[in-house]
């Protein structure tokens, strides 16, 4: 209710933001996709069983009744409607059943379509950045912000519902219910990641404790840069010691830390 009320109250604003969409969206980008690309692939698919229905619901549409009703409609008698009373009539009675009876045919097309759909890159291509296109767009991204903090965040009513929802008794069962059937689960894990009351935390979780969290068994070792030194008689060059930047991640718990933006050369 109240979404509906936030957006009567931003009319002007939808309906601005829904036309420059309608233009630039669906007029520019969703129609000649959907006629270029889309429309074969349904052709493709549903062409088959649409024939098929489209006959058997000619065959069995009377054009006579349909034809005495509408000349009955443009005399000035004084009762209407007759041909729309036969068109719901030929809809319930016989369109119904025809379209039902090809429902296996009709849903393997969509599936088929789908499929077709999902895996085709263009489209997918243009979809993705018609959304996109949307989705940032600022004022729509403002509009949607505006009536979500309307309709939910200040909505008191729904607050007030939402609280008597989750303490309502049923809730209260509903979550012992489920706290009852989660507890062993959560427990085994807990027993696996951080250990058991029977054999006491976990050697690997306390290392874990011990260097992230308490900052315990750390050790430093501080690599100062120096000139490189001219080798003498006794010590050739390619024996100089050098340091280099690592390459790769090292295994836990060693922790590296190092300034990227000193070169060193071997």
């Amino acid at each position: 209710a109240e979404l509906k009320a936030s957006i009567v109250r931003h009319r002007g604003e939808v309906e601005a933001v829904a036309g420059r969409v309608n233009r630039d969206v669906v007029q520019g980008r969703l129609i000649p996709l959907a006629k270029e690309q889309l429309m074969p692939i349904v052709r493709r698919h549903a062409e088959v069983p649409a024939e098929a229905i489209g006959r058997e619901l000619w065959d069995r549409a009377s054009l006579w009744r349909f034809g005495w009703r509408a000349i009955y409609d443009s005399t000035p008698l004084p009762e209407k409607g007759l041909v729309r009373e036969e068109w719901k009539r030929f809809v319930d009675d016989e369109a119904t059943q025809v379209i039902e009876s090809h429902a296996d045919e009709l849903t393997l097309a969509l599936q088929r379509i789908i499929a077709e759909v999902a895996v085709d890159p263009s489209i997918r291509r243009e979809l993705t950045q018609a959304a996109e296109s949307v989705a940032a767009d600022p004022q729509s991204r403002a509009l949607v912000k505006l009536v979500l903090q309307e309709a939910v965040l200040e909505n008191q009513s729904l607050r007030d519902r939402w609280q008597e929802i989750w303490t309502s008794p049923q809730a209260s069962a509903a979550l012992s219910i489920a706290g009852e059937r989660l507890e062993p689960v959560v427990r085994r894990i807990g027993d696996e990641i951080f250990g058991s009351r029977e054999n006491g935390i976990d050697p690997d979780f306390a290392r874990v404790l011990r260097n992230q969290v308490l900052g315990k068994d750390r050790r430093w070792i501080v690599a100062t840069m120096r000139p490189r030194q001219i080798a003498t008689v006794d010590v050739l060059a390619e024996d100089v010691p050098v340091i280099e930047l690592s390459r790769t991640t090292m295994v836990y718990p060693i922790i590296y830390v190092a300034d990227a933006s000193v070169e060193v050369s071997p």
